[in-house]
């Protein structure tokens, strides 16, 4: 039998609701993304959306190859692409390997850190399992996404999110995360904040709830 989930007091929630928004504001200040995209002309934004597709169905290459170099340029001056040694990432997607994984039924996708895994499901629109390792003793970890973005119930009580306040990178590389995965019996490093997993997944899925928005916006003018 599971554990059961020992549920915070008022107070507690309150607080934690304090430190989840003021995550958001802080991860949209250093990674302007939103903005950049919503003032953006709505040709770029299609362009953007058509990355995005292209993500899902693992051809990124292609289309990079296809966009014209202002809007390529322009792309990549904001962030929502990054290009390496190694390959590109189009957050939260990666064309690069990295310890994060979301498996669906047909795919297997990579992301640049732990918050923008648990950010592709519902940006998939299906159920998928992630898989990754604790930044700490390196067991290996995984738990259920579901479409919507809900988390297994076991997971909720193994798994949770070490994140650096201090990186101020523009860009995710998957080389150096801002964010990584740790187990229940590590204790994070004091540098880092450790996030219980529903919190660091409802700061992805804010930050990256724009898209399905933007999606819908522009099919239904």
């Amino acid at each position: 039998m599971s554990p059961a989930i020992e549920f915070p007091d008022r107070e507690t929630r309150a607080r934690l609701r304090s430190e989840v928004l003021d995550a958001i504001a802080l991860h949209r200040a250093r990674h302007p993304l939103q903005q950049q995209i919503e003032a953006a002309e709505p040709a770029r934004q299609r362009a953007y959306l058509a990355l995005h597709e292209a993500c899902r169905e693992e051809r990124l290459a292609a289309q990079l190859d296809a966009l014209d170099p202002a809007t390529r340029a322009w792309l990549q001056q904001i962030a929502a692409i990054h290009a390496s040694t190694d390959g590109w990432n189009c957050p939260p997607f990666s064309s690069i390997e990295s310890p994060f994984i979301i498996e669906t039924a047909s795919t297997r996708y990579h992301a640049a850190s732990a918050i923008d895994a648990l950010a592709m499901p519902a940006l998939l629109g299906c159920d998928g399992t992630l898989h990754g390792h604790c930044r700490q003793c390196g067991v290996a970890l995984s738990h259920r996404i579901n479409r919507q973005g809900g988390l297994d119930e076991l997971a909720i009580l193994q798994l949770g999110v070490i994140t650096d306040p201090a990186d101020s990178a523009a860009v995710p590389d998957t080389r150096r995360p801002p964010s990584w995965l740790i187990c229940a019996d590590c204790p994070p490093p004091d540098t880092v904040i450790r996030l219980p997993l529903p919190p660091a997944s409802t700061i992805g899925n804010a930050f990256y709830g724009f898209i399905g928005r933007l999606r819908c916006a522009l099919h239904n003018p």
